[in-house]
């Protein structure tokens, strides 16, 4: 396997070239990796290409999904996402950084590095969320103005943990699916 996609350490070593490239084919994106200046050890690679962005301001919805997850393999660490919704409701990626960990100061770098991106758009921003660690003060800090909301999925599993029954599942996913304030009340009631 190695012999057709190459080593791991290979690949750390050519991130800066293939940064430069995607530069070079895509003007105005984001491609950039960063490294310890003490121990030349990679911290982190952020990659958000020019059309995304634009395709975002001038056509998605002011609502952005958060997300982590773990990459798998000899060289450990996480892929930080942004995405949003186009017009027929289908995902539509911003941006990704890989960085060590997920912890606040990864999510304080990635939004650093894409606010002025992301406060192009025209309206307000909505940031929808895992409660992840350091997710709720990274938002607030990098983008005070903007909502937070949280994933319903989320919150049910912490709730279940204390209250259980099919009643209250039917009650509070029907509440969170609810348009309408009235809708919701009558779930509530």
């Amino acid at each position: 396997m190695e012999s057709i996609v190459g080593s791991y350490d290979q690949g750390y070593h050519d991130l800066p070239s293939l940064c430069v490239d995607i530069l070079k084919s895509n003007p105005g994106s984001i491609a950039r990796t960063w490294r310890q200046d003490d121990t030349l050890q990679w911290t982190g690679t952020l990659v958000a290409f020019k059309v995304n962005l634009n395709g975002f301001v001038k056509g998605c919805r002011p609502i952005l999904g958060l997300d982590g997850c773990f990459l798998k393999g000899i060289m450990e660490g996480f892929c930080l996402s942004v995405l949003s919704l186009d017009a027929y409701n289908g995902l539509f990626p911003i941006g990704v950084y890989m960085c060590r960990t997920e912890c606040k100061e990864s999510w304080l770098d990635f939004f650093a590095k894409i606010k002025p991106y992301l406060s192009a758009y025209p309206g307000k921003l909505t940031f929808i969320s895992d409660r992840q660690k350091g997710l709720i003060v990274s938002v607030a800090e990098i983008f005070p103005h903007a909502n937070h909301r949280f994933y319903f999925r989320d919150m049910f599993k912490n709730m279940k943990k204390y209250l259980k029954g099919a009643h209250l599942k039917r009650l509070s996913w029907g509440a969170s699916r609810a348009f309408r304030h009235n809708g919701k009340q009558e779930f509530l009631n």
